[in-house]
């Protein structure tokens, strides 16, 4: 019987991925109110994420995004040195060089970029270009319509990750007070009364990756706020794959990498997942908030809407 048992959980699983959560809802027009999420983007000398990067430029040519979000990971290696340091153009500004893509970028600190100088990603910002990052974890508002409003809360999730504190590569983490940070999160959000409350960080709180796992600090420290806040969705990045996971009402949706994929597979509690480079598209309409997963030939690989 066990055997059997270990035969018909993954077919199960499959089964359930393949069934979905899915609703079909038209494509987002130009004057839905749009954005999009990439991660891991990560150029090097053996990622090339220029293919990807076309393919978000086309995109955005045609349905106009407000904002972008980066989860994360946007310089692979050893993140950048300072605020001079060449992978700012070639990894970031002419690696998203259109018109279209000229909008404020949210961005999060990355574990690659935490091997290096994390608080370089914050000094870039005041150079007052697009990217925005005013600290290492913040929080922001936009206005969708006349009703309708958008909460956004950007998280440094490094620190919660117990086994970087054992890592010479994190010291640059060490002095990151982790509890301090799960205090803030918890007094933004109690006082957040916004239509939809997004939060965004690197590293999945719960994944059904073999190679990365969960993240039990997170789990331990932000998973029950997200729950008692009831916060829409929790994005991140860190896994290379697509991966939607619904436990317990949440919503947690992984964005895959830029430059590298990797094997996905699902759990219990996936929706989908897939091997593939791409990013994620947003929209937010009346009838409710819209995820998509692109790949990085501008294929719509699975969507589902979220309704108010």
């Amino acid at each position: 019987m066990s055997k059997l048992n270990n035969f018909l959980l993954p077919v199960l699983l499959l089964l359930v991925v393949a069934c979905g959560n899915s609703e079909k809802t038209p494509f987002p027009k130009k004057t839905d109110y749009n954005f999009m999420v990439v991660s891991d983007m990560g150029k090097t000398d053996n990622l090339s994420p220029e293919v990807t990067a076309h393919e978000v430029a086309i995109m955005a040519d045609s349905l106009h995004p407000r904002f972008m979000i980066n989860s994360g990971d946007m310089f692979h290696g050893s993140g950048v040195k300072d605020t001079s340091d060449r992978l700012w153009q070639i990894g970031f500004e002419k690696l998203f060089p259109t018109k279209s893509l000229m909008v404020d970028w949210y961005s999060t600190i990355g574990n690659h970029e935490s091997f290096g100088n994390p608080q370089a990603l914050v000094d870039y910002a005041k150079k007052g270009g697009r990217w925005k990052m005013p600290a290492r974890y913040y929080t922001l508002v936009k206005r969708v319509d006349a009703k309708t409003t958008l909460r956004i809360v950007v998280l440094d999730t490094s620190p919660y990750e117990k086994k970087y504190r054992k890592d010479k590569r994190y010291k640059a983490i060490w002095n990151q007070d982790e509890k301090r940070q799960t205090i803030w999160l918890d007094s933004v959000l109690h006082a957040s009364h916004e239509t939809w409350k997004i939060v965004v960080g690197h590293h999945p709180i719960y994944t059904g990756d073999f190679g990365h796992g969960n993240t039990q600090g997170l789990i331990d420290e932000v998973d029950p706020i997200l729950h008692k806040y009831n916060v829409d969705f929790y994005f991140c990045g860190h896994i290379h794959k697509f991966e939607y996971t619904l436990r317990k009402g949440m919503n947690y949706i992984v964005t895959t990498s830029g430059s590298k994929k990797r094997a996905a597979n699902p759990w219990l509690y996936t929706q989908f997942y897939a091997k593939s480079l791409g990013f994620t598209l947003c929209s937010i309409t009346p009838k409710g908030f819209r995820v998509s997963f692109i790949n990085e030939r501008g294929e719509e690989l699975y969507s589902f809407l979220k309704k108010r």
